[in-house]
């Protein structure tokens, strides 16, 4: 059974309260394959998603893609360590050797492995021990660099200039550019909390201004 689908992948250019963007993909086992578009979301209830379409995020997609990549070498390292831990017994006490050969030059008896060249079981056994301890310090390698990738405000948040260049594409409310200010600290707490009491009071002003005509009439 494949299981196939669209799904959005690659959340960056985070505002926190605000928005974020992501790509939704064409995948194959969850894993994203090809991008079919971009997506400012403002708020997700469930299955539903809602948002603005927005031109392509090259960042996004290839966050997506190598989250995706990460996440799967972190799983085959894992994989691998574990199964080798597993069979190093068995791979030490059978290790692979070269064929004697057996025939030679004329007048030149067979060349025979001397004792150097065959390691003993317990040699065998700390090779195998060492690669796959070399496996499973991969496999945290790239879990780290998975977790980084999710959660390193480097890869997820928005700089200040594109947060601004996304409200655009929402036209976003004077609240909402107050909000952007706050989360980027230009503007303190209580002075975010005027400036938005102050955008309070100027829409409520507006509204009145905009019934007195339709009363008159």
């Amino acid at each position: 059974m494949i299981i196939f689908g669209t799904r959005y992948y690659g959340k960056v250019d985070e505002v926190p309260g605000l928005f974020h963007v992501a790509t939704r993909f064409l995948h194959i086992w969850f894993i994203p394959l090809i991008p079919l578009g971009s997506i400012l979301i403002l708020a997700k209830s469930g299955n539903s998603i809602h948002g603005a379409k927005i031109p392509l995020s090259f960042k996004s997609i290839l966050i997506a893609w190598l989250r995706a990549a990460v996440l799967a070498a972190a799983f085959s390292a894992a994989f691998a360590s574990i199964y080798t831990f597993a069979n190093a017994k068995d791979w030490a006490a059978n290790p692979h050797q070269k064929p004697a050969q057996t025939t030679g030059p004329i007048g030149v008896p067979p060349r025979q492995p001397g004792a150097s060249q065959a390691p003993s079981s317990q040699q065998d056994l700390i090779g195998v021990y060492i690669v796959a301890s070399v496996e499973a310090a991969l496999g945290v390698v790239f879990a780290a660099l998975a977790f980084a990738l999710w959660k390193l405000a480097f890869f997820r948040r928005a700089s200040y200039a594109r947060a601004l260049v996304l409200a655009d594409h929402i036209k976003i409310t004077d609240e909402g550019r107050i909000m952007i200010e706050r989360a980027y600290g230009r503007l303190l707490p209580e002075q975010a909390q005027a400036a938005l009491s102050q955008a309070l009071k100027d829409r409520e002003e507006l509204a009145a201004l905009e019934q007195e005509p339709e009363a008159a009439s």
